[in-house]
């Protein structure tokens, strides 16, 4: 199964936290295939200061951004719908729940709270 990771967990491997590096080091060596959404790119670009931005473009060399299309933001749009008063499901996080759902994925995540869609399987790994 593929892996959607989320930004807290780019975020941390970035910063070089052992455990978010063991993590992505363990899924490249089981020959997991790793995604993370253009929602998640943006994120990361948004907060970088200049002297990060090689480190981040090559993090993101090595696995796959996956777009929005038709299909994800219908989804999306269907999650805020049902989530979006209920539980404060904001619209970032609409878009990467609906990714790991159309790629099949499961999404990885320190943060299960931001998504409380219960058709994606979602996993905390530390």
């Amino acid at each position: 199964m593929s892996s959607l990771i989320d930004t807290t967990i780019i975020v941390d491997y970035l910063r070089n936290n052992p455990k978010a590096v063991d993590f992505i080091e363990q899924e490249i060596l089981s020959n997991q295939v790793i995604f993370a959404s253009v929602i998640s790119y943006a994120e990361i670009y948004a907060g970088i200061r200049p002297e990060e931005e090689e480190a981040i473009s090559n993090f993101f060399s090595g696995i796959k951004i996956i777009g929005i299309g038709i299909k994800i933001a219908e989804c999306a749009g269907k999650y805020l719908k049902n989530y979006g008063k209920s539980h404060g499901l904001e619209l970032a996080d609409a878009f990467i729940g609906a990714t790991a759902l159309i790629t099949g994925s499961r999404l990885v995540t320190l943060n299960r709270k931001h998504f409380p869609m219960n058709d994606i399987n979602i996993h905390v790994p530390y």
